[in-house]
């Protein structure tokens, strides 16, 4: 006999339009965050930086617990892909900034 409680695969559990609702909150906090800190409050970049990096870490945190993510397992499946993008994209960073 089964259980009532079946374990189900994320893509049953959250359907489609769920992830949209996640990235239409992504662009409202990627772009609120810096409406309101800079914008409204004019906060200095230093300060600015406290809030966006909390509620944006929030917010991260929020979506992989909802989403039931394995950071750890993502990270070491394509780490080195990781590194060999990141040595041509900071370049270009470094370049641009400075």
């Amino acid at each position: 006999m089964l259980s009532p409680q079946v374990a189900w695969p994320a893509e049953r559990m959250h359907p489609w339009r769920a992830h949209l609702v996640w990235v239409l909150g992504a662009a409202i906090v990627g772009v609120g965050i810096p409406a309101a800190f800079t914008g409204c409050l004019r906060l200095p970049r230093a300060l600015y930086l406290l809030p966006y990096v909390g509620l944006t870490g929030a917010f991260l945190y929020a979506w992989v617990r909802w989403g039931r993510v394995h950071l750890s397992e993502r990270i070491a499946c394509r780490w080195i892909w990781g590194l060999l993008a990141a040595v041509p994209v900071g370049f270009f960073v470094v370049r641009t900034v400075l």
